[in-house]
């Protein structure tokens, strides 16, 4: 077996990361913040074609919109974004007022190219997400809204995606009624990595439970 820890640090690895890093900011970042982005929905286009054009819109995910918060988030505070504070903030409004059920609770999966909800149904992973997102946008401007959003998302996961057994169920309808999916491997492992987020950046017992539990489960 070769030894990870040396080839993880060596000049190689060094240069592949940094090769990598410079790719990220210098292509593909100004992808999103540019060809990338639709400003009349203040969202960010699913795909672009190999002219970095725009493919037709057929929907938008609230899970992209999510990672988008996450990735610009990230950025906040490095002199090489300034621009990213502005467009977290875009795309943490865009969320709400985009995805967020206001009859039901919870986030719809889509909406359509015009911004109408498309898929109605409510997705653990993109629940997941959103949590994850919004643990790291709050940790860097500290906003009471984006906790109260965090909170409401937790809240949502915990009343109508747990199961009992410490398990969640992968997708639900838009009034929450069960639609057979049952607990599956991917999002269960997106929520853990969303709790970890949150514990990161805040104490919360009721969070450090539930993973415990979650991963007890899942073992």
């Amino acid at each position: 077996m070769p030894d990870v820890s040396r080839s993880a640090t060596s000049p190689e690895s060094s240069a592949l990361f940094n090769a990598m890093q410079q790719h990220f900011h210098k292509v593909i970042v100004p992808l999103w913040q540019g060809p990338g982005w639709n400003p009349q929905l203040a969202l960010p286009y699913e795909a672009l074609d190999a002219e970095q054009r725009p493919l037709p819109p057929q929907r938008y995910r609230a899970m992209a919109c999510a990672r988008q918060l996450y990735l610009f988030s990230q950025l906040i505070g490095d002199a090489a974004a300034p621009f990213a504070e502005e467009r977290a903030a875009a795309l943490f409004r865009s969320l709400q007022r985009h995805f967020h059920d206001a009859e039901h609770g919870g986030w719809f999966y889509s909406i359509d190219a015009d911004g109408a909800p498309l898929d109605r149904r409510k997705d653990l992973y993109t629940h997941a997400f959103i949590l994850f997102a919004c643990a790291h946008y709050w940790a860097k401007v500290r906003e009471p809204l984006v906790e109260s959003v965090l909170n409401a998302a937790l809240e949502v996961v915990a009343l109508r995606f747990a199961r009992g057994d410490e398990l969640y169920e992968a997708s639900l309808a838009e009034d929450w009624s069960g639609l057979g999916s049952g607990p599956l491997q991917n999002p269960l492992m997106h929520l853990a990595e969303a709790f970890l987020a949150i514990l990161a950046v805040r104490e919360d017992a009721a969070v450090q439970t539930a993973l415990l539990e979650l991963c007890q489960a899942m073992q």
